[in-house]
């Protein structure tokens, strides 16, 4: 599968750990990262961040195989942290960085908003950098 390509995958359990390499995945390259991370320890921002950048445009597939990729997959809403995934992001790389990161969520309704706005936001930054 393709995600044998990757260096690393982070998967919240050990029944996680066994479905992957169930399907082919080899186990030395999964890593179990409980899912009740102190995100405030282990995590500390400055007190002003800076606004995203447009370094995650163009889309990663267009990038070559030399970039290091990131994979989020969650359900989109606060409580999984995705603006915490944003911002550490945003602030550990910057625009010459060869890196990428792809989310792959999903959400119900009652999240939309907010993921439009996101979206909206990252359009703008794409707009502004050409």
């Amino acid at each position: 599968p393709a995600l044998c390509e990757v260096d690393e995958i982070w998967v919240p359990s050990s029944f996680n750990v066994e479905t992957f390499e169930s399907a082919g995945v080899p186990r030395s390259k999964l890593r179990v990262l409980n899912e009740a991370t102190d995100t405030e320890r282990l995590f500390r921002p400055p007190a002003q961040s800076r606004p995203p950048p447009a370094h995650i445009l163009p889309p990663c597939e267009e990038m070559g195989d030399e970039v290091f990729k990131f994979l989020s997959v969650f359900k989109w809403e606060e409580r999984k942290g995705w603006d915490a995934l944003l911002s550490a992001y945003w602030l550990a790389f910057e625009r010459v960085d060869d890196v990428c990161l792809f989310l792959r969520v999903n959400m119900d309704d009652k999240n939309l908003k907010e993921y439009e706005a996101l979206r909206e936001k990252l359009r703008r930054l794409k707009c502004e950098d050409q």
